[in-house]
């Protein structure tokens, strides 16, 4: 197995040449794995993992949501790849959207935190 990066485009005419020059078009991290069909070699769709806007595949809270949705994908992939495939998957997907470090993800878990608190607290 291994992951297929898409680009998606909006469907929407007017915004699809925009989105091509501003970048924000997103990227789709897919799980596919290489099977035979009439004797050709071709890729099956397994999962789709998680998608991110291109133009933020560098800000931490993008990137946070994107690594949480792929790791909810993987988790319920658990009867059909083993802990080596996943971490595999998990590098090659990292070489694409890198990772919030600890003291990212505890700075984000803070910023949750105080937006919560805002939120209960009616302010």
């Amino acid at each position: 197995m291994f992951v297929r990066w898409q680009q998606a485009h909006s469907v929407d005419r007017s915004k699809h040449a925009r989105e091509r020059k501003d970048g924000s078009a997103k990227l789709r991290a897919i799980l596919v794995e290489s099977v035979r069909a009439d004797g050709k070699p071709r890729q099956r769709h397994v999962a789709f993992l998680a998608s991110i806007p291109r133009d933020q595949v560098s800000d931490d809270i993008a990137r946070a949501l994107f690594w949480d949705r792929t790791r909810q994908a993987l988790d319920r992939l658990n009867k059909q790849i083993t802990l080596e495939d996943r971490a595999h998957i998990e590098i090659a997907i990292a070489q694409r959207v890198k990772p919030l470090s600890r003291a990212e993800q505890e700075a984000f878990e803070r910023k949750q935190r105080t937006l919560l608190a805002r939120i209960h607290s009616g302010s």
